[in-house]
């Protein structure tokens, strides 16, 4: 019986990708039920919206919201962004864990039609990532310089894809 990385690490990744996205979810039910529970007060500064009072694990929080940045803004400030990433991240390497790497397994031909429609649909998937509009990514020319056309990138990406192993990286068989 062999043992295979590929498999593992794509279970650790599913996983990770998994508990990730509960602490997503979780953190903007958390952020859902705080704004819904603000309270106007008299003796909140003016730029304030609200504040709500909280009880978790013997301890008392008073939080106040804040609509636009105070003047001035602590030393420490907690950024609740980790769990977007970690799940952006983790599902972008598991599309290419499963999709890529383990194209075969789905009897995916990535030199075939099957192929270029999944190409498509990463390059797509990367589009959020990059921060780079759809039609724009997708046109057959820039409309900013600087972007790449889509075509371009299809092209890249298949030839990429390509290089990976099969009969094209034998010698003595062309495709």
């Amino acid at each position: 019986m062999d043992f295979d990385y590929l498999e593992w690490i794509e279970f650790m990744v599913r996983w990770f990708h998994v508990i990730a996205g509960i602490a997503w979810i979780g953190s903007s039910f958390y952020f859902i039920a705080l704004d819904l529970s603000l309270r106007k007060s008299s003796s909140l500064p003016k730029e304030a919206h609200g504040e709500a009072w909280q009880v978790h694990g013997g301890g008392f929080y008073n939080l106040v919201k804040y609509l636009v940045a105070p003047n001035h803004l602590p030393d420490h400030l907690t950024w609740f962004k980790w769990e977007a990433y970690a799940t952006w991240i983790t599902g972008a390497a598991l599309f290419i864990l499963v999709y890529y790497l383990g194209a075969e397994l789905y009897l995916i031909d990535w030199r075939g039609e099957a192929g270029e429609r999944l190409g498509e649909a990463g390059e797509e998937a990367g589009v959020p990532v990059f921060g780079i509009a759809h039609g724009r990514f997708r046109s057959s020319r820039p409309r900013h310089p600087g972007l790449v056309p889509g075509s371009t990138v299809r092209r890249v990406l298949r030839r990429l894809v390509l290089r990976r192993g099969g009969p094209r990286d034998k010698p003595g068989v062309t495709g």
